[in-house]
Protein backbone atom coordinates (compact mmCIF):
# COMPACT_ATOMS: atom_id res chain seq x y z
CA UNK A 1 0.00 0.00 0.00
CA UNK A 2 2.60 2.15 0.79
CA UNK A 3 4.58 2.03 -2.37
CA UNK A 4 1.65 1.95 -4.30
CA UNK A 5 -0.07 5.20 -2.03
CA UNK A 6 0.46 7.73 -4.93
CA UNK A 7 -1.43 5.91 -7.76
CA UNK A 8 -4.05 7.95 -9.07
CA UNK A 9 -7.64 7.22 -8.13
CA UNK A 10 -10.95 8.61 -8.65
CA UNK A 11 -13.99 7.78 -6.90
CA UNK A 12 -16.48 7.42 -8.95
CA UNK A 13 -19.46 6.49 -7.16
CA UNK A 14 -20.75 6.21 -3.05
CA UNK A 15 -23.40 4.62 -2.27
CA UNK A 16 -24.84 3.57 1.24
CA UNK A 17 -27.10 0.37 1.17
CA UNK A 18 -29.36 0.02 4.32
CA UNK A 19 -30.02 3.82 5.67
CA UNK A 20 -33.89 3.38 4.24
CA UNK A 21 -35.12 5.79 7.40
CA UNK A 22 -32.84 8.69 6.93
CA UNK A 23 -32.81 11.89 4.75
CA UNK A 24 -31.26 11.83 1.46
CA UNK A 25 -29.70 15.08 1.81
CA UNK A 26 -28.68 14.57 4.97
CA UNK A 27 -26.46 11.47 3.79
CA UNK A 28 -25.16 13.94 0.89
CA UNK A 29 -23.94 16.26 3.16
CA UNK A 30 -22.12 13.56 4.68
CA UNK A 31 -21.08 12.02 2.00
CA UNK A 32 -19.88 15.16 0.03
CA UNK A 33 -18.89 18.05 2.09
CA UNK A 34 -18.25 21.24 0.71
CA UNK A 35 -15.06 21.57 2.23
CA UNK A 36 -13.72 18.06 -0.12
CA UNK A 37 -12.15 19.88 -3.05
CA UNK A 38 -9.36 18.13 -3.96
CA UNK A 39 -10.28 17.11 -7.43
CA UNK A 40 -7.24 14.66 -8.07
CA UNK A 41 -6.88 11.56 -5.17
CA UNK A 42 -4.06 9.19 -5.17
CA UNK A 43 -4.94 5.85 -3.21
CA UNK A 44 -3.72 7.51 0.04
CA UNK A 45 -5.28 10.18 0.06
CA UNK A 46 -8.92 8.06 -1.42
CA UNK A 47 -8.55 5.49 1.62
CA UNK A 48 -8.97 8.70 4.05
CA UNK A 49 -11.30 10.41 2.62
CA UNK A 50 -13.25 6.95 3.06
CA UNK A 51 -11.86 6.52 7.44
CA UNK A 52 -13.27 9.84 7.55
CA UNK A 53 -16.86 9.81 5.83
CA UNK A 54 -17.06 6.37 7.87
CA UNK A 55 -16.50 8.32 11.14
CA UNK A 56 -18.64 11.06 10.38
CA UNK A 57 -21.48 8.22 9.83
CA UNK A 58 -20.44 6.93 13.30
CA UNK A 59 -20.36 10.10 15.14
CA UNK A 60 -24.09 10.43 15.03
CA UNK A 61 -25.15 7.68 16.46
CA UNK A 62 -28.09 6.34 14.33
CA UNK A 63 -26.26 3.41 12.82
CA UNK A 64 -25.48 -0.54 14.68
CA UNK A 65 -23.09 -1.16 12.45
CA UNK A 66 -20.91 -0.19 9.09
CA UNK A 67 -18.79 -1.73 6.80
CA UNK A 68 -16.81 -0.41 3.69
CA UNK A 69 -16.62 -2.23 -0.27
CA UNK A 70 -14.46 -0.32 -2.32
CA UNK A 71 -14.01 -2.55 -6.03
CA UNK A 72 -13.75 -1.61 -9.55
CA UNK A 73 -16.01 0.64 -11.17
CA UNK A 74 -19.13 -0.64 -12.54
CA UNK A 75 -20.01 2.11 -14.99
CA UNK A 76 -19.02 1.13 -18.65
CA UNK A 77 -17.70 4.68 -18.96
CA UNK A 78 -15.30 4.10 -16.01
CA UNK A 79 -11.33 4.73 -16.43
CA UNK A 80 -9.12 1.91 -15.51
CA UNK A 81 -8.49 4.11 -12.19
CA UNK A 82 -12.37 5.06 -11.64
CA UNK A 83 -13.53 2.83 -7.96
CA UNK A 84 -16.81 2.22 -6.23
CA UNK A 85 -17.37 2.96 -2.45
CA UNK A 86 -20.54 1.49 -1.08
CA UNK A 87 -20.76 2.06 2.92
CA UNK A 88 -23.59 -1.38 4.36
CA UNK A 89 -25.26 0.38 7.58
CA UNK A 90 -27.66 -1.08 9.95
CA UNK A 91 -29.91 1.35 11.21
CA UNK A 92 -30.59 1.39 15.34
CA UNK A 93 -33.78 0.89 16.53
CA UNK A 94 -35.72 4.51 16.57
CA UNK A 95 -37.82 3.67 19.31
CA UNK A 96 -36.70 2.59 22.74
CA UNK A 97 -37.48 2.53 26.81
CA UNK A 98 -35.08 1.43 29.19
CA UNK A 99 -35.79 0.86 33.11
CA UNK A 100 -33.28 -0.08 35.60
CA UNK A 101 -33.14 -1.50 39.24
CA UNK A 102 -30.62 -2.96 41.69
CA UNK A 103 -30.67 -6.33 40.18
CA UNK A 104 -30.27 -5.94 36.84
CA UNK A 105 -31.72 -4.02 34.17
CA UNK A 106 -34.41 -4.43 31.51
CA UNK A 107 -34.52 -2.79 27.97
CA UNK A 108 -37.28 -2.55 25.60
CA UNK A 109 -37.60 -1.92 22.26
CA UNK A 110 -39.92 -1.01 19.46
CA UNK A 111 -38.53 -1.27 15.55
CA UNK A 112 -39.31 -0.63 11.55
CA UNK A 113 -36.59 -1.69 9.17
CA UNK A 114 -36.19 -2.23 6.13
CA UNK A 115 -33.49 -3.83 4.22
CA UNK A 116 -32.71 -3.50 0.71
CA UNK A 117 -30.85 -7.06 0.20
CA UNK A 118 -30.64 -6.54 -3.81
CA UNK A 119 -26.67 -6.59 -3.05
CA UNK A 120 -26.39 -10.29 -2.41
CA UNK A 121 -30.36 -11.41 -3.76
CA UNK A 122 -33.18 -10.22 -5.36
CA UNK A 123 -35.39 -8.95 -2.62
CA UNK A 124 -36.02 -6.48 0.60
CA UNK A 125 -37.17 -7.52 3.85
CA UNK A 126 -39.06 -5.27 6.13
CA UNK A 127 -39.22 -5.90 9.93
CA UNK A 128 -41.43 -4.34 12.30
CA UNK A 129 -42.14 -5.47 15.92
CA UNK A 130 -40.78 -5.21 19.55
CA UNK A 131 -37.83 -6.65 21.35
CA UNK A 132 -37.98 -7.14 24.85
CA UNK A 133 -34.75 -8.44 27.32
CA UNK A 134 -33.59 -8.47 30.68
CA UNK A 135 -29.92 -8.12 31.55
CA UNK A 136 -27.85 -9.18 34.59
CA UNK A 137 -24.74 -10.46 35.14
CA UNK A 138 -23.56 -13.42 38.11
CA UNK A 139 -20.19 -15.14 38.75
CA UNK A 140 -20.10 -17.32 35.38
CA UNK A 141 -20.68 -13.81 33.01
CA UNK A 142 -23.37 -11.72 31.72
CA UNK A 143 -26.78 -13.05 31.00
CA UNK A 144 -28.96 -11.59 28.19
CA UNK A 145 -32.79 -13.05 28.10
CA UNK A 146 -34.99 -11.28 25.55
CA UNK A 147 -38.61 -11.82 23.73
CA UNK A 148 -38.74 -11.32 20.07
CA UNK A 149 -41.87 -10.70 18.43
CA UNK A 150 -41.49 -9.78 14.43
CA UNK A 151 -43.51 -9.17 12.02
CA UNK A 152 -41.33 -9.85 8.57
CA UNK A 153 -42.21 -9.54 4.77
CA UNK A 154 -39.95 -10.47 2.14
CA UNK A 155 -41.04 -8.12 -1.45
CA UNK A 156 -40.29 -6.26 -4.28
CA UNK A 157 -38.33 -8.96 -5.76
CA UNK A 158 -36.47 -8.50 -8.77
CA UNK A 159 -37.56 -10.24 -12.10
CA UNK A 160 -34.47 -12.26 -11.88
CA UNK A 161 -35.55 -13.65 -8.04
CA UNK A 162 -35.05 -16.91 -6.90
CA UNK A 163 -37.42 -20.14 -6.50
CA UNK A 164 -36.44 -20.38 -2.86
CA UNK A 165 -36.86 -16.10 -2.64
CA UNK A 166 -40.17 -16.60 -4.16
CA UNK A 167 -41.11 -19.44 -1.85
CA UNK A 168 -39.96 -17.35 0.97
CA UNK A 169 -41.73 -14.03 -0.38
CA UNK A 170 -44.54 -12.81 1.60
CA UNK A 171 -45.56 -12.49 5.29
CA UNK A 172 -44.36 -14.08 8.48
CA UNK A 173 -43.98 -13.84 12.18
CA UNK A 174 -41.43 -14.73 14.02
CA UNK A 175 -42.40 -14.96 17.95
CA UNK A 176 -39.45 -16.15 20.04
CA UNK A 177 -37.21 -16.41 23.38
CA UNK A 178 -33.36 -16.27 23.68
CA UNK A 179 -30.80 -16.51 25.95
CA UNK A 180 -26.73 -15.14 25.55
CA UNK A 181 -24.22 -15.58 27.96
CA UNK A 182 -20.67 -13.33 27.51
CA UNK A 183 -17.85 -14.13 29.11
CA UNK A 184 -15.27 -11.63 28.48
CA UNK A 185 -11.85 -11.52 29.94
CA UNK A 186 -9.77 -9.26 27.42
CA UNK A 187 -7.88 -6.53 27.98
CA UNK A 188 -9.70 -4.77 24.47
CA UNK A 189 -12.31 -5.94 23.00
CA UNK A 190 -11.19 -3.80 19.59
CA UNK A 191 -7.55 -5.05 19.56
CA UNK A 192 -6.95 -7.47 22.50
CA UNK A 193 -3.58 -8.90 23.50
CA UNK A 194 -4.62 -11.28 26.17
CA UNK A 195 -8.22 -12.68 27.75
CA UNK A 196 -10.66 -14.38 26.02
CA UNK A 197 -14.21 -14.33 25.11
CA UNK A 198 -16.84 -16.78 24.97
CA UNK A 199 -20.47 -16.23 24.05
CA UNK A 200 -23.15 -18.75 23.42
CA UNK A 201 -26.66 -18.16 22.28
CA UNK A 202 -29.87 -19.87 22.44
CA UNK A 203 -33.14 -18.85 20.46
CA UNK A 204 -36.44 -21.06 20.48
CA UNK A 205 -39.43 -20.30 18.17
CA UNK A 206 -42.29 -22.35 18.79
CA UNK A 207 -45.85 -22.16 16.64
CA UNK A 208 -47.58 -23.96 19.67
CA UNK A 209 -46.27 -22.34 22.98
CA UNK A 210 -45.31 -18.62 21.51
CA UNK A 211 -47.94 -18.40 18.02
CA UNK A 212 -44.91 -17.92 15.64
CA UNK A 213 -44.82 -19.00 11.99
CA UNK A 214 -41.94 -20.85 12.56
CA UNK A 215 -40.98 -23.42 14.52
CA UNK A 216 -36.77 -24.27 15.49
CA UNK A 217 -33.80 -24.13 17.65
CA UNK A 218 -31.09 -22.02 16.99
CA UNK A 219 -27.65 -22.15 18.45
CA UNK A 220 -24.89 -20.34 18.08
CA UNK A 221 -21.36 -20.68 20.27
CA UNK A 222 -17.98 -18.10 19.73
CA UNK A 223 -14.63 -18.34 21.58
CA UNK A 224 -11.77 -16.22 21.02
CA UNK A 225 -8.66 -16.14 22.60
CA UNK A 226 -5.39 -13.10 22.45
CA UNK A 227 -1.75 -14.19 23.25
CA UNK A 228 0.94 -11.81 23.69
CA UNK A 229 4.21 -13.66 22.18
CA UNK A 230 6.24 -11.18 22.28
CA UNK A 231 6.35 -7.55 24.49
CA UNK A 232 9.52 -6.76 23.10
CA UNK A 233 8.16 -6.85 19.00
CA UNK A 234 4.30 -6.30 20.08
CA UNK A 235 3.09 -9.98 18.28
CA UNK A 236 0.10 -11.06 19.38
CA UNK A 237 -1.78 -13.97 18.34
CA UNK A 238 -5.69 -14.16 18.06
CA UNK A 239 -7.66 -17.57 17.79
CA UNK A 240 -11.48 -17.47 17.03
CA UNK A 241 -13.84 -20.03 16.22
CA UNK A 242 -17.36 -19.49 15.82
CA UNK A 243 -20.23 -22.31 15.31
CA UNK A 244 -23.68 -22.72 14.88
CA UNK A 245 -26.83 -24.67 14.02
CA UNK A 246 -30.50 -24.46 13.34
CA UNK A 247 -32.78 -27.11 13.75
CA UNK A 248 -36.47 -26.55 12.40
CA UNK A 249 -38.96 -28.44 15.20
CA UNK A 250 -41.80 -29.03 12.18
CA UNK A 251 -42.20 -30.13 8.46
CA UNK A 252 -42.57 -26.16 7.58
CA UNK A 253 -39.31 -25.45 5.56
CA UNK A 254 -36.62 -22.30 7.36
CA UNK A 255 -36.99 -19.55 6.25
CA UNK A 256 -34.30 -17.50 4.82
CA UNK A 257 -34.42 -14.66 6.95
CA UNK A 258 -33.79 -17.21 9.87
CA UNK A 259 -30.64 -18.80 8.45
CA UNK A 260 -27.24 -18.23 9.03
CA UNK A 261 -25.17 -16.01 6.78
CA UNK A 262 -21.53 -15.99 6.41
CA UNK A 263 -19.09 -13.79 4.35
CA UNK A 264 -17.59 -10.18 4.24
CA UNK A 265 -14.88 -7.43 5.48
CA UNK A 266 -15.93 -7.63 9.36
CA UNK A 267 -17.22 -11.44 9.12
CA UNK A 268 -15.30 -13.97 6.85
CA UNK A 269 -12.47 -11.99 4.80
CA UNK A 270 -11.59 -13.13 1.29
CA UNK A 271 -15.65 -13.81 0.65
CA UNK A 272 -18.11 -11.06 -0.92
CA UNK A 273 -21.02 -9.65 1.82
CA UNK A 274 -23.17 -13.23 2.41
CA UNK A 275 -21.52 -15.00 -0.28
CA UNK A 276 -20.54 -18.02 1.78
CA UNK A 277 -22.54 -20.90 1.35
CA UNK A 278 -25.54 -21.97 -0.64
CA UNK A 279 -27.18 -19.74 -3.55
CA UNK A 280 -30.08 -20.59 -5.55
CA UNK A 281 -28.90 -18.36 -8.77
CA UNK A 282 -27.49 -15.45 -8.22
CA UNK A 283 -29.50 -15.21 -4.47
CA UNK A 284 -27.60 -16.08 -1.13
CA UNK A 285 -29.99 -18.34 0.57
CA UNK A 286 -28.52 -19.03 3.71
CA UNK A 287 -27.64 -22.23 5.87
CA UNK A 288 -28.74 -24.18 8.60
CA UNK A 289 -25.15 -25.13 10.19
CA UNK A 290 -21.76 -23.42 9.97
CA UNK A 291 -18.20 -22.93 11.88
CA UNK A 292 -15.82 -21.04 10.93
CA UNK A 293 -12.14 -20.30 12.59
CA UNK A 294 -9.76 -17.70 12.54
CA UNK A 295 -5.91 -17.19 13.22
CA UNK A 296 -4.29 -14.03 12.55
CA UNK A 297 -0.89 -12.81 13.90
CA UNK A 298 -0.74 -8.94 14.50
CA UNK A 299 2.38 -7.06 14.89
CA UNK A 300 4.09 -3.73 15.20
CA UNK A 301 5.57 -2.15 12.01
CA UNK A 302 9.57 -2.37 11.74
CA UNK A 303 10.83 0.88 13.11
CA UNK A 304 7.50 1.96 13.13
CA UNK A 305 6.71 0.87 16.63
CA UNK A 306 4.82 4.17 17.85
CA UNK A 307 2.28 4.06 15.01
CA UNK A 308 -1.57 3.36 15.00
CA UNK A 309 -1.16 1.23 12.47
CA UNK A 310 -0.15 -2.96 12.58
CA UNK A 311 0.34 -5.43 10.41
CA UNK A 312 -1.59 -8.56 9.82
CA UNK A 313 -1.30 -11.90 8.62
CA UNK A 314 -4.47 -14.38 8.62
CA UNK A 315 -5.74 -17.36 7.79
CA UNK A 316 -9.97 -18.30 7.45
CA UNK A 317 -11.38 -21.41 7.35
CA UNK A 318 -15.56 -21.86 6.82
CA UNK A 319 -18.20 -23.50 6.17
CA UNK A 320 -21.95 -22.87 5.53
CA UNK A 321 -24.51 -25.77 4.91
CA UNK A 322 -27.99 -26.71 4.60
CA UNK A 323 -28.66 -29.32 7.04
CA UNK A 324 -29.42 -33.00 6.03
CA UNK A 325 -31.35 -34.25 8.90
CA UNK A 326 -31.56 -37.53 7.56
CA UNK A 327 -27.73 -37.88 7.28
CA UNK A 328 -27.04 -36.00 9.92
CA UNK A 329 -22.88 -37.09 10.36
CA UNK A 330 -22.60 -36.35 6.45
CA UNK A 331 -22.95 -33.02 6.92
CA UNK A 332 -20.65 -32.83 9.82
CA UNK A 333 -18.00 -34.29 8.18
CA UNK A 334 -18.75 -32.57 5.49
CA UNK A 335 -18.46 -29.12 7.26
CA UNK A 336 -15.29 -30.34 9.01
CA UNK A 337 -13.15 -31.73 6.36
CA UNK A 338 -14.16 -29.53 3.13
CA UNK A 339 -13.87 -26.03 4.67
CA UNK A 340 -13.69 -22.99 2.35
CA UNK A 341 -10.33 -21.26 3.48
CA UNK A 342 -9.04 -18.07 2.66
CA UNK A 343 -5.63 -15.90 3.63
CA UNK A 344 -4.33 -12.82 3.66
CA UNK A 345 -2.16 -9.70 5.01
CA UNK A 346 -3.32 -6.07 5.67
CA UNK A 347 -2.76 -3.25 7.97
CA UNK A 348 -5.05 -2.64 11.52
CA UNK A 349 -6.25 1.01 12.12
CA UNK A 350 -7.57 0.96 16.09
CA UNK A 351 -9.38 3.49 17.03
CA UNK A 352 -11.63 4.04 20.35
CA UNK A 353 -14.51 3.18 18.98
CA UNK A 354 -14.15 1.23 15.56
CA UNK A 355 -11.29 -0.99 14.01
CA UNK A 356 -10.45 -0.42 10.45
CA UNK A 357 -8.88 -3.15 8.76
CA UNK A 358 -7.25 -2.81 4.64
CA UNK A 359 -6.55 -6.07 3.84
CA UNK A 360 -5.52 -8.44 0.49
CA UNK A 361 -7.13 -11.79 0.63
CA UNK A 362 -6.62 -14.90 -1.36
CA UNK A 363 -9.32 -17.46 -1.69
CA UNK A 364 -7.38 -20.45 -1.88
CA UNK A 365 -10.12 -23.04 -1.32
CA UNK A 366 -14.17 -22.63 -2.00
CA UNK A 367 -17.14 -24.53 -2.61
CA UNK A 368 -18.73 -24.05 -6.31
CA UNK A 369 -21.84 -22.31 -4.82
CA UNK A 370 -19.03 -19.43 -2.53
CA UNK A 371 -18.50 -16.27 -4.06
CA UNK A 372 -15.31 -15.77 -3.31
CA UNK A 373 -13.05 -12.13 -3.30
CA UNK A 374 -9.52 -11.99 -4.39
CA UNK A 375 -7.58 -8.79 -4.10
CA UNK A 376 -8.14 -5.49 -1.49
CA UNK A 377 -10.66 -5.36 0.91
CA UNK A 378 -11.66 -2.97 3.35
CA UNK A 379 -13.72 -3.33 6.83
CA UNK A 380 -14.92 -1.13 9.31
CA UNK A 381 -16.40 -2.29 12.55
CA UNK A 382 -16.56 -3.26 16.19
CA UNK A 383 -16.40 -7.14 15.52
CA UNK A 384 -14.35 -9.10 13.49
Amino acid sequence: IERNSTLPVNISSIRVIGANNVRQSFLKKILFPTNDNESEKTLSSALLSIQNTASRLEKFDIFEKISVTIDQASSPLAAKDDIDVIFHVKEKSRLWMRTGTDLGNGEGSALCISRDNHFYASHEELLKGCIGRFIWSSNLGLHDISYNGIWRQIGNLSLNASPTIKLSSGNSFKSSIAHTLTIDTRNNSLLPSSGFLFRTMQEIASSTILSSDTSFVKIETEFSKATLLSCIQQIILNNTIKMGILWGLDKKSIKVNDRFYLGGATNVRGFYYNGLGPHDGNDAIGGDIYMASNTSIITSIPKFKHWPLKLQTFVNTSSLLLLNEENFKDTVSELICKPSIAAGIGLIYCHTIARLELNFCLPIATRISDRARKGIQLGLGVQF
